[in-house]
């Protein structure tokens, strides 16, 4: 271990029920740097996260922390040593202020507000934090609650702390105040491992990128070594050119949706439609609306207007409403709103068709590994292991299975929402073909989405919502990025 290493990983392994995930991990992080940890979904990241935050214990191998030998076999173990992590879900007390989220755990005979709120100001001045610190936790933005949790670390004297996607859900301006806080915990002595599948911000942010493939180190980068292609090449085997994929026009002329002024209390009068086959790709600010049309189609909140199905009207006043009329949503935020994490994988995609899976009034075990099963097989869902709990497989790979139980339902209209946030390159290209797939079979599909890369490759019409009304609407060929960016931030929608 050199002088300049903070902490040390050597030939670390991690298996599950016999599947390998981790085989012989050999890597080392700098004190004060920011190191980028890139790789596939399934690549182990994850599982290596989770090692270094005593989630997990590691099956073999050792990790030293400034010279020690670190035995993470709790997160208390972790946060002792100084190694903690900050996910894309804050994990805050929403109910508590600011002030009281940043100084939980410190040592107080009795709570004084004002001087805690005093306090507060003072450490979130030092680090530039513009934040209210009688708040309410749960008021902030995601910005500010990513930052207040980087900031609760960095009072609590943790060392080295793990990004996980931080700006999945950030508007570009909010990344910058992001990375600007990021820079400063650097110049303190901090050590940064940054997570993420956009390239463009592990070349602005970070020292040193360590590509994972398959459990094992492939390469690490220096800063100036930092290429997209070959990055891309590192983590899938495949140069980008490989990886590209367009929608060739599968729309027909049946009309799958059609909505008349659908309005919710923050989405103006609304008309879209969708023809069978094709892929309506809506985007807009976070917050301007686009939101609105999702939750109102999948029944998750109320609306009025007219909504016809093959032209028949239907209304929805719950999700199961809309699942009843053939519409069916796969959400952002799969963890919270698509998966049980701790059934299996097989449990998860057959919740749809438990009935298709009865025998005599009983699902049987057999049937329901051999629908998960075929399920992996036809979405390549690594470890193709249908019988391991949820919990176990990657950000893509759980979207993989979100997406993987409706195949057998066949809804007249899949909403994806952020289809692939947290998804690696190649895990990308895997769910567009799928998406391309089901329109072909004359699934109608609405793209949901901030990715303009994403709208262009897949959409055959684009609409832009910002301030709750629709801002542009056109065929796929009208766009490029930049007219897209520019009806994105329309006046009214920054």
């Amino acid at each position: 271990m050199s002088q300049q290493d903070f902490l040390e990983i050597r030939g670390l392994h991690k298996d599950f029920s016999g599947v390998q995930v981790l085989k012989g991990i050999d890597l080392a992080f700098h004190r004060g740097e920011i190191h980028a940890l890139l790789g596939e979904n399934g690549a182990g990241k994850s599982t290596l996260i989770k090692i270094l935050t005593g989630v997990y214990s590691a099956s073999s191998g050792e990790i030293i922390v400034e010279g020690n030998a670190f035995h993470g076999h709790s997160p208390k173990a972790a946060n002792d040593a100084g190694l903690g992590a900050v996910y894309q879900d804050a994990e805050l007390a929403w109910n508590m202020s600011v002030a009281e989220n940043l100084l939980l755990g410190s040592e107080r005979r009795w709570i004084d507000r004002r001087a805690m709120e005093k306090e507060a100001k003072a450490i979130l001045t030092r680090i530039g934090l513009d934040i209210d610190p009688s708040a309410r936790a749960g008021s902030l933005t995601a910005a500010q609650m990513q930052m207040l949790t980087l900031a609760t670390l960095f009072h609590r004297k943790f060392k080295l702390i793990i990004l996980d996607e931080p700006t999945a859900r950030l508007s570009g301006r909010e990344s910058e105040l992001l990375f600007e806080l990021i820079r400063r915990f650097k110049a303190e002595g901090l050590t940064i491992v940054y997570i993420s599948h956009r390239l463009n911000e592990v070349k602005l942010l970070c020292d040193r990128a360590t590509i994972l493939r398959d459990g094992k180190v492939v390469q690490t980068l220096q800063r100036e070594e930092i290429d997209e292609a070959l990055v891309t090449r590192l983590m899938v085997n495949r140069s980008a050119s490989d990886l590209v994929i367009s929608n060739p026009g599968l729309a027909t002329d049946g009309i799958a949706l059609d909505v008349r002024g659908l309005t919710t209390s923050k989405l103006a009068s609304t008309d879209l439609y969708v023809k069978r086959g094709e892929i309506l790709g809506i985007t807009g600010p976070i917050g301007g609306g686009m939101e609105q049309i999702e939750k109102a189609l999948s029944g998750l909140v109320a609306y009025q207007g007219q909504i016809s199905m093959d032209g028949r009207a239907v209304t929805f006043s719950s999700p199961s409403d809309a699942l009843a009329a053939g519409i069916a949503l796969i959400p952002e935020d799969r963890r919270k709103q698509a998966l049980f994490p701790n059934l299996s994988m097989a449990e998860n995609v057959s919740l749809p068709v438990l009935g298709r899976l009865l025998r005599f009034g009983l699902v049987l075990k057999s049937a329901l590994l051999g629908h998960g099963r075929e399920i992996v097989n036809q979405l390549s869902v690594h470890p193709a292991a249908p019988a391991t709990k949820m919990r176990y497989f990657s950000g893509g790979n759980q979207q993989k299975a979100v997406i993987g139980k409706w195949l057998k339902r066949q809804q007249k209209v899949y909403i994806f929402s952020e289809p692939t946030s947290g998804v690696d390159v190649g895990a990308i290209r895997q769910i567009y073909e799928i998406m391309l797939k089901m329109a072909e079979n004359g699934a109608a599909i609405i793209l949901i989405s901030t990715s303009f890369n994403e709208l262009l490759s897949l959409s055959e019409r684009i609409m832009v919502v910002h301030s709750g009304k629709v801002a542009a609407e056109a065929p796929r060929s009208a766009f490029d990025r930049d007219s897209l960016l520019a009806a994105t931030l329309a006046s009214g929608s920054a």
